[in-house]
């Protein structure tokens, strides 16, 4: 008989139905028993070390996600989304006991069988392959690169990012330092400008206390050369009213829509 293991893991308990906001209530913490032989041949068995919570996952909350190629999340059963594991248990030649694994579809568990196909390798636990070195560095930088045409948009033009503290925002706004560009964030939070201060940004905007579209102006008044934006509503229409001519217009992420169905 294999070893038992009590394990912990998130569940979603109900979906905040049509225009509704997610609520505590909505998850639920769980815990049951795991052997070290309970998955199937094609699978691992790891021990989760992080997990990446994103904004789109608010989509996938409900039965409708919006998006052809985004299944919801299902009543009783533990979500899914970015993680990084430890291998416990394997009998894969790729993936042995004691190497770290990052995937797409980690379950939200303390330990968890996980299959073979879609995983990668990592050389350690770190976070970073969650973020700048994961889906949300990769998102940064094919946006800026290849849709803001960054090559050509860069050195001596103005970005602006709007969520410029979130995952995919500072990223963006740190390639536009790289590669020559005035920066200028939008957060909403007094810490969160004063940390992208620090990361280089030449100009930073609360978009709680001040007039995002005054502030703009006076921040770039050549105009906006790139947005990147993560936000959308009245954030972004006051960033567009001071678009340049032949601005280029990133739409990575509309946060501020998301609970709207």
């Amino acid at each position: 008989m294999e070893e038992r293991k009590r394990a912990r893991q998130v569940v979603l308990r109900k979906r905040p139905g049509v225009n509704g906001v997610p609520t505590p209530s909505c998850f639920g913490v769980e815990e049951y028993d795991l052997e070290e032989g309970d998955f199937s041949k094609g699978e691992i068995l790891v021990r989760v070390i992080c997990l990446s919570v994103d904004p789109y996952m608010r989509c996938r909350m409900n039965e409708d996600t919006g998006a052809d190629y985004m299944a919801p999340w299902k009543l009783g059963e533990a979500p899914v989304g970015g993680g990084v594991a430890k291998v416990i248990v394997s009998q894969s030649e790729s993936y042995p006991a004691g190497c770290f694994v990052e995937s797409f579809s980690m379950p939200w568990r303390t330990v968890t069988p996980v299959p073979i196909r879609g995983l990668r390798p990592v050389p350690d636990g770190s976070a970073d392959h969650l973020g700048v070195l994961g889906l949300t560095g990769l998102t940064s930088y094919c946006g800026m690169v290849f849709v803001g045409d960054l090559l050509a948009q860069g050195r001596g033009k103005t970005l602006v990012v709007s969520g410029a503290a979130g995952a995919c925002g500072h990223v963006a706004g740190q390639l536009g330092k790289i590669f020559g560009m005035t920066v200028i964030g939008i957060a909403g939070r007094e810490d969160k400008l004063a940390w992208l201060s620090e990361l280089g940004f030449d100009g930073v905007i609360n978009y709680k206390t001040e007039n995002v579209r005054e502030r703009v102006a006076a921040l770039a008044p050549a105009g906006v050369d790139v947005y990147f934006d993560n936000v959308g509503a009245e954030v972004s229409d006051a960033v567009i009213w001071n678009m340049a001519q032949d601005g280029h217009i990133l739409l990575c992420g509309q946060i501020a829509t998301y609970n709207s169905d």
